[in-house]
């Protein structure tokens, strides 16, 4: 049946359901392609029924300029047969459209019939092999390459994944107040098409037809089949577009343009990186860069297009996949040469550069050269750097820990050491008044103290195998549940990013083991009533107080009580936790007792590695490296280390002062705040351990990013949805979830308790800027 007599809503239904499906497919994609009158594609796309029921589609068009016929026009799709039928049946389905489109191209009198399955649809990934599925349908393999990276991994993977000169680029853009973020098709549609064709003329290609861009932003962009991601400077202007194409789990890279000034400035390399994090947060896992050509190396560096997208396009991490081609030829079919574009100037002095240095070789020797060439290299780096440290003022850190002469002594006291956990324990246990019946075990994370906590409770109840948590959280409060084989029940937040305890109620049941309440960025909401809810519903109250450290806290009505002491917590170690208990205290200490501890040689390289990284500038790079190799050793479940215990000790007398600091920065910026473009936590009740500013649209986002990144202040992003991040359902009082709205919407203000009198006057200067730019 031809492909105006099928309903659009089947038609999308079968490709959206199938192993075959992608964007390509679908009859959005159709609208398009059919939309540019100036291609002259003539449609013969059709659909395969069998007993009422549609079973198989074929997107197809003739070109007659080219006198091809092909899959989707541009050969990128291929037959689509429906999803779940037998081996055998799906071969059926396949080779009966793949034998009525043979017969339709040769009534034509096309010379050839093609198509393709891009790697990221379900039929190439499950092709193990590496070979190419439709070939025992008689056609030829044509088969290329692609570069697809697996976005089910953590980000913090993806992020090492990356080549150096990436995270180089990236970096270089977000120091320059370059943002990226998703954008309406239609309202940049112009500036898009501006961009397209500068690009195009610039790399020697003849741009597309504006009616292809049109059609996607009306069909593709409203179906969902694509997303257009932008990157703007400091002054909001856009820099460059990504367009990615997606369905289901698999997305690809489609369209880009970029003006010369994002090929220096690292624009390119940032926007691919917020277009895979944007896919991640979306569901998508296998995102293809695009097709990449090793055999464009032979042509002269730089000089062949394909050359420079294969570059670009692998240095962004994954793996080369086979993206599957067929083609049945009747006739022999002239191709034309691409034509390559001219060099840049850029390129010239590269060249320029290589020839000079045959030359001084030739001249002094191959070894000689290369030292005289690092030295010039290093002498021009230093140079740069020192330029850039006398132009612009110093960088405002969002942490940086507030140690001083009473941690040093602390640490340099041998004699504390014997002591240092039994200490720390008898200081917290005064603080808030525990009785003697209570247990508190100080882990080497807050991890660890919430694992200690689930598997206290697990072994009482063993039945019980739900744990509430919100989803607007860290995912340190994910793992442990996870570790422990037990099941994340997502809820979603409210205005002040603390859990829903209207949500909360309606998630009770007598499957739930526990419930964890996150008092997010400090806040002490009232929630007495809700705590008794739980705890009479027989579910076990555990609140997390990681970000809400006070020495005047009532902990003795829950359950447990977690606490974390990393970097950046009203009270900083180099890494640890808390969990407290007097309900539950005998399995907390049975739990205690065959906890081993945490050499003190790891906490001590990671205090080198902090100390390096916040308070040596120039050491700052060692100290991260330094920090990445042991990091992973902070969440084993193990008690905590001498070192951090004594970092503790000194630190408790020091968190009434921490926390009063905090709060007066707290009060200065709360003033400076534009209540009509952000909303701000109820600090009425707050330990001031973070300032939140939740943006309430996307633009206001970005301009506030840019005035603090070119004012070299440094922001902390918040979370992303945890149920988006795992791809599961939330718990929400009504359609609207904030939890998801308010992914990437939030960012957090230094508050910390040793930022100088400049550095606060620095803060409220871009504030005010804020605030008095308006609507502008």
């Amino acid at each position: 049946m031809p492909f105006a007599d099928i309903s659009p809503e089947s038609w999308d239904s079968l490709v959206a359901s199938s192993p075959d499906g992608f964007a390509w497919s679908t009859s959005a994609w159709h609208d398009v392609i059919m939309g540019v009158g100036a291609w002259g594609f003539e449609d013969f796309s059709f659909g395969l029924y069998e007993g009422g029921l549609l079973v198989g589609v074929l997107p197809l068009q003739y070109s007659p300029q080219a006198q091809v016929m092909s899959s989707s026009g541009w050969g990128a799709s291929g037959p689509v047969a429906v999803a779940g039928v037998t081996p055998k049946k799906r071969k059926d389905v396949i080779a009966a459209l793949l034998e009525h489109a043979e017969g339709l191209a040769h009534s034509r009198g096309a010379h050839s019939l093609s198509f393709a399955v891009l790697p990221v649809t379900r039929t190439s990934i499950a092709a193990s092999w590496g070979v190419n599925p439709w070939i025992v349908y008689g056609f030829n393999d044509l088969s290329g390459v692609s570069r697809v990276i697996d976005l089910s991994h953590e980000e913090q993977f993806l992020w090492q994944s990356l080549a150096k000169t990436s995270k180089q680029a990236i970096k270089k853009a977000q120091a320059a107040g370059l943002t990226v973020h998703w954008c309406d098709w239609l309202e940049e549609l112009d500036n898009y098409y501006n961009l397209h064709i500068a690009t195009y003329e610039r790399t020697g290609v003849t741009p597309h037809p504006k009616a292809y861009f049109e059609g996607i932003a009306q069909h593709c962009a409203p179906a969902g089949y694509s997303r257009l991601w932008v990157c703007r400077d400091a002054h909001g202007e856009p820099l460059a577009y990504h367009n990615t194409a997606l369905l289901g789990e698999g997305a690809t890279f489609h369209t880009g343009c970029s003006n010369p000034e994002a090929l220096e400035n690292g624009a390119n390399y940032l926007l691919f990186w917020g277009a895979l994090l944007g896919a991640k947060r979306t569901g998508v896992r296998w995102y293809e860069c695009g097709e990449i050509f090793y055999d464009a190396k032979v042509d002269n560096w730089g000089q062949n297009k394909r050359f420079g997208l294969t570059v670009f396009k692998t240095k962004f991490g994954g793996n080369d996949h086979r993206t599957f081609r067929c083609q049945k030829t009747w006739h022999e079919v002239t191709q034309l040469e691409e034509i390559a574009p001219p060099l840049s100037v850029k390129r010239h002095l590269k060249d320029c550069l290589r020839l000079a240095k045959r030359r001084v070789e030739a001249c002094v020797g191959k070894q000689t050269t290369e030292c005289l060439a690092t030295a010039l290299w290093r002498g021009y780096r230093l140079v740069k750097s020192v330029y850039s440290r006398l132009k612009s003022p110093p960088e405002i850190q969002f942490i940086k820990p507030f140690w001083g002469k009473e941690e040093i002594v602390s640490l340099a006291s041998i004699a504390k050491y014997r002591k240092a956990r039994s200490n720390i324990a008898k200081v917290f246990s005064s603080q808030w008044h525990l009785s003697a019946d209570s247990q508190i075990v100080l882990t080497s994370s807050g991890r660890g103290a919430l694992e200690c906590a689930l598997r206290a409770l697990a072994e009482t109840f063993p039945q019980k195998k739900k744990v509430i948590l919100p989803s607007y959280a860290c995912r340190g409060v994910y793992d442990p549940i996870i570790k422990c084989g037990l099941t994340p029940v997502f809820v979603d937040c409210d205005q002040d990013l603390l859990p829903d305890s209207d949500v909360i109620k309606k998630c009770l049941d007598s499957n739930v083991l526990a419930c964890i309440f996150t008092y997010t960025c400090g806040a002490l909401p009232e929630i007495t009533s809700l705590r008794c809810a739980v705890q009479e519903a027989g579910v076990a109250w555990i609140a997390d107080y990681c970000q809400a450290y006070s020495p005047d806290l009532h902990i003795l009505d829950d359950d447990f009580a977690i606490f974390s002491f990393g970097i950046g917590k009203n009270i900083s170690a180099t890494a640890g936790g808390l969990v407290f208990s007097c309900n539950y205290a005998k399995c907390l200490k049975n739990i205690k007792s065959g906890m081993k501890y945490e050499k003190n040689g790891i906490a001590t390289i990671r205090l080198i590695s902090i100390l390096l990284k916040y308070f040596f500038p120039g050491a700052r790079i060692v100290g991260e490296r330094i920090g990445s190799i042991y990091n992973g050793n902070q969440y084993i479940l193990q008690q905590i280390s001498l070192v951090d215990a004594l970092l503790l000790h000194a630190q408790t007398q020091k968190s009434p002062e921490i926390i009063e600091k905090r709060t007066q920065s707290t009060q200065i910026f709360l003033d400076y705040i534009d209540k009509d473009k952000a909303l701000v936590q109820d600090v009425s009740n707050h330990t001031h351990t973070k300032f939140t500013c939740i943006m309430k649209t996307e633009r206001y986002r970005d301009v506030f990013f840019s005035r603090f990144s070119t004012s070299r202040i440094q922001l902390e992003g918040m979370y992303t949805a945890l149920h988006v991040r795992f791809n599961a359902q939330c718990e929400s009082q009504g359609p609207t979830n904030l939890s998801e709205v308010f992914s990437g919407m939030v960012y957090n203000i230094p508050v910390r308790p040793n930022l100088r009198p400049r550095e606060i006057e620095r803060i409220k200067h871009v504030l005010k800027s804020l605030q008095l730019a308006g609507d502008s």
